[in-house]
């Protein structure tokens, strides 16, 4: 977009390929979404998606859509990925090291599951404030929208790029490797538990 906003979508052989018994993929729902809704659909043109494997690649292709393949060395992410699971997690924090690269690149963006129905506008309920550095998705809401005991989900928020985030970013990403049985969103509310919002001067909505 004309402010460097770039929506971002993740996507495996299970969301992508479709077969004889299914009249759509949760991907086929997911665009579907952006041409059902209200005023939505001039955002088809700002999705990158990012395909973890040949088959969604190739799908992402023919949909004519803004694609990249994003590889792993020695995983294959084609499968449906159970919850929790090794192939899971190593999914989520290859996610996140991708975004950590997009926002060192310069680009603000809204990253979204692809469960995520887009039946909204989002950019009109956002906070245009180039002050505030994260605005995200809640678990569920406890009356005010700058308390840091909100329950954060990651299936849906709004980065800006800037110094303090990209350090949130690879803060975030460092604890991978220390963070046995927990996903990354996890990880992300046992930072902000531990002060980072404060330490780093982030504003978080």
């Amino acid at each position: 977009m004309g402010n460097k906003t770039v929506i971002i979508a993740v996507v495996n052989r299970a969301y992508a390929e479709q077969d004889v018994e299914s009249d759509n993929t949760m991907l086929d729902l997911f665009l579907n979404s952006f041409w059902l809704g209200e005023g939505t659909r001039y955002l088809i043109d700002h999705i990158l998606l990012v395909a973890v494997d040949q088959i969604a690649y190739e799908r992402c292709q023919f949909l004519k859509m803004n694609c990249i393949k994003l590889e792993t060395d020695g995983v294959d992410f084609k499968g449906e990925k159970v919850f929790m699971s090794q192939d899971f997690l190593k999914m989520m924090w290859k996610r996140t090291q991708f975004l950590l690269d997009v926002l060192k690149h310069g680009y603000n963006l809204i990253f979204t599951d692809t469960d995520v129905m887009w039946l909204r506008d989002p950019f009109t309920m956002l906070g245009k404030n180039e002050t505030e550095d994260l605005q995200i998705s809640l678990d569920s809401y406890v009356g005010d929208p700058w308390s840091q005991k909100n329950p954060i989900n990651t299936g849906f928020y709004y980065v800006r790029s800037n110094k303090k985030t990209i350090s949130l970013y690879e803060t975030w990403y460092a604890q991978k490797d220390n963070s046995t049985g927990k996903k990354e969103q996890d990880v992300l509310r046992d930072l902000i538990n531990g002060g980072i919002i404060d330490k780093l001067g982030l504003r978080v909505r």
